[in-house]
């Protein structure tokens, strides 16, 4: 038999990942169904229609690796210059659900609840609303997070092995020249990696600290190589790109050239999102759910008191070596604060290894007392903030389509008033003045709306 085929086969016919498949779909379609079977034309959308895309999309934003899966993506499906809603809605359920069968497997989530919390918090975050204003981005998109997955597994599969750190750090490079922000999603899983091996084996210091630099040092590789790649790309593909650090993109454009002082409040930055979230820039949990996500970081806060106090009494080094990697997830998890000022939607998917790292702490004590009712405790609320997010969204795709709706009747008279006026002909070009800010008091806007 060929292997490839039997390790598929075996993926599939998995209880746990066809339980996973079941519950992201019926998550993403509670969240995300009405505009699946909409035609709401939002952000990238109406650009791709009018086939803006091109070659060169993605160059100049230090994205290299975009205009080669758009090269790929057109010659196998032909033409992107339409949108899809309910083909790419489908296929990103279908991506997340082997990411999270993935994550699953690899950091041994095998709870059928806590596997309904994961898949709930995924497929109904603000990213997957997000990739519905880029739907023509969803393959890329996915194939960025599954290498920089990949370069993170193989990574922590065999440190130390000359191999594997060539194949990591490729495959780190290509998700970073896909997009950004996937590097952190590679930090992320190998620091968590390192956290849950402090905790089960007695590492000596040296062991320590050499897998934390091989990790570090295979970080370091990847941006080095991707700055080298990108800067090739750009001479060859003779694109003018301003200010070019690591993306240019969204104000992630003074790595390396700020001051030490703004390192600092960047690095402050990042912990205080971790640790108040605050509700001017809450992207990963909406309003409601910023609420469950206190009561829900004050349990684990408790449970990784206890597990200290459980390490110190078993080995105190490695209570020191879990305090010292736990101390740095934060800052990777929102690593991106420090690389700039703006953070996208898109970029929150490092955000499941948070909600992974929530759920492993139940376990992580044996002698743990009620640890059952912490177990559910976490899981119901991660459940029920997953609902609230999932209510949310249906409310922002019904405001979408009030939106769209005025949007077409309004222009729809503008224009049949300008066709009318005295004296025009329709060789005579239009011009709409101020793109972003058309007002009319003619317009009814519920104030909640915006």
């Amino acid at each position: 038999d060929c292997v490839l085929y039997s390790v598929v086969k075996n993926f599939f016919l998995d209880r746990r990942n066809q339980f996973i498949f079941a519950v992201t779909f019926a998550w993403g379609l509670l969240a995300h169904g009405m505009i699946m079977f909409r035609t709401l034309a939002i952000h990238d959308g109406v650009d791709s229609f009018l086939g803006s895309s091109s070659w060169f999309v993605g160059l100049h934003l230090g994205r290299w690796m975009q205009p080669i899966l758009i090269k790929l993506d057109n010659f196998i499906q032909g033409s992107q210059n339409f949108t899809t809603p309910c083909f790419y809605g489908f296929m990103t359920f279908f991506y997340l659900s082997i990411l999270l069968c993935i994550m699953a497997d690899f950091f041994r989530i095998k709870d059928k609840f806590a596997l309904t919390a994961l898949c709930g918090f995924t497929a109904t975050s603000s990213i997957v609303m997000m990739l519905f204003g880029y739907v023509g981005f969803v393959p890329h998109y996915f194939i960025g997070v599954f290498m920089a997955v990949a370069g993170a597994f193989i990574l922590c599969k065999r440190p130390g092995s000359p191999k594997n750190f060539m194949a990591g750090v490729i495959l780190m490079c290509l998700s970073t020249a896909e997009y950004q922000c996937f590097f952190p999603l590679s930090m992320s899983i190998m620091l968590l990696y390192l956290i849950n091996k402090t905790e089960k084996e007695d590492l000596s210091w040296s062991d320590f600290w050499r897998t934390a630099f091989y990790f570090l040092g295979s970080g370091i590789a990847a941006l080095v190589l991707y700055l080298l790649c990108t800067q090739l790309v750009i001479m060859a593909a003779r694109v003018y790109m301003p200010d070019f650090k690591l993306g240019s993109y969204a104000n992630i454009d003074t790595w390396g050239v700020t001051t030490i002082v703004d390192y600092i409040k960047r690095i402050i930055r990042a912990y205080g999102f971790v640790a108040v979230m605050p509700k001017w820039m809450s992207q990963v949990f909406t309003d409601g759910a910023r609420k469950i996500y206190f009561v829900m970081l004050l349990i684990s806060v408790y449970l990784v008191c206890r597990e200290i106090d459980y390490l110190y009494t078993k080995s105190k080094r490695s209570a020191y070596q879990f305090i010292i990697a736990l101390s740095v997830l934060p800052l990777c998890i929102e690593l991106l604060r420090v690389m700039g000022d703006y953070v996208h939607t898109l970029h929150q998917l490092t955000w499941v290894i948070a909600v992974i790292f929530f759920l492993q702490r139940v376990d992580a004590v044996p002698s743990l007392p009620n640890k059952i009712y912490f177990r559910r405790a976490i899981i119901i609320l991660l459940i029920l903030s997953s609902i609230i997010i999932a209510r949310n969204n249906n409310a922002s795709y019904v405001k979408l389509e009030v939106v769209q709706s005025q949007t077409i009747s309004y222009f729809t008279t503008l224009i049949t008033r300008i066709k009318s006026t005295e004296g025009y002909k329709d060789e005579l070009p239009v011009a709409y003045i101020n793109e972003f800010k058309k007002t009319d008091e003619s317009l009814y806007t519920p104030d909640e709306f915006y």
